[in-house]
């Protein structure tokens, strides 16, 4: 099993992989990927900042977040830059960027909207109905809430099989093949 070299700071990382510098910003909004061969050097600027040069001079920077976690992150991706360096740089680096994610506030903004219109709902059947059916709306919540967990459950169950995908580790919980679970 390979284990990367990960370092973390907020909503940014750099994963050192065999081949390449993967870095995210934005919690994977903005996913750079530099292949080590691009690397000319990589030396500290800072106590927690590495400052990445490209073969063709072009200058790249990684937050850490802490000085010790930034200055062996930054040993082991000098001990991993090979021998040979493409001198294309730049050009050998791969920006994707990935706006179609939910950013945080619109979770928020959202919930907060639907949380809303639901009390004004509960408000509204007890002034109508009386208090005891408001409370009889506030319990069937429960209810609604967890066969929409079961419903999200079984949806991304059917979809994992007819996909095929596997989780990262490569396992599977079924044992129909022989394996343990």
């Amino acid at each position: 099993m390979v284990s990367f070299q990960v370092l973390v700071k907020g909503y940014s990382s750099a994963t050192l992989r065999p081949d390449r510098l993967s870095i995210e910003r934005e919690g994977g909004r903005t996913r750079v990927e530099i292949p080590l061969v691009a690397i000319q050097r990589a030396g500290l600027d800072g106590e927690t900042t590495i400052r990445i040069v490209l073969t063709d001079g072009e200058p790249r920077s990684i937050q850490g977040g802490n000085p010790t976690a930034t200055e062996l992150f930054l040993t082991a991706l000098n001990a991993a830059l090979p021998e040979e360096r493409d001198p294309a740089g730049i050009a050998l680096v791969t920006t994707e960027e990935d706006s179609s994610r939910f950013r945080t506030w619109h979770l928020v903004v959202g919930g907060g909207a639907v949380l809303l219109a639901y009390v004004g709902y509960v408000a509204w059947v007890g002034g109508t109905y009386g208090v005891p059916h408001a409370f009889l709306t506030t319990v069937s919540i429960l209810g609604t809430l967890f066969g929409l967990l079961c419903t999200n459950a079984a949806v991304s169950n059917f979809l994992d099989r007819v996909t095929g995908s596997v989780p990262e580790n490569g396992s599977r919980l079924s044992t129909a093949s022989g394996g343990t679970a």
